[in-house]
């Protein structure tokens, strides 16, 4: 991985982990905060970014707050890799296992 690959990626994380953040807040804070930004193709951005994610719904006494997309990949992902682990974990124990056998057959042609 390249220097360049890598200061993406911490940024790429970086705007994730803020975004998250944003959507946690008052959507009146959220957009004070968010105009804040004295940058406008940053604020731009986060504007953007914030629209893909969804609003909250709150029209009532209840407040709904939709998943974002980026939750359900992250979530997929969280799954995914522990799921692997233990599959590779089986399979070496399960090696180890047969390998160890005293009544290992081998075959020879």
């Amino acid at each position: 991985m390249t220097s360049n690959e890598r200061t993406q990626l911490i940024l790429s994380l970086a705007v994730r982990r803020m975004v998250r953040a944003l959507r946690r807040l008052d959507p009146a804070f959220r957009r004070r905060l968010v105009n804040s930004i004295n940058s406008e193709t940053v604020r731009e951005y986060y504007d953007q970014r914030l629209r893909l994610e969804g609003d909250a719904d709150v029209t009532g006494v209840v407040d709904r707050y939709p998943f974002a997309p980026s939750d359900g990949s992250e979530r997929i992902a969280a799954a995914f890799w522990p799921a692997l682990l233990v599959l590779a974990l089986a399979i070496v124990l399960q090696r180890l296992a047969t390998a160890s056998s005293p009544h290992r057959v081998i075959l020879q042609p």
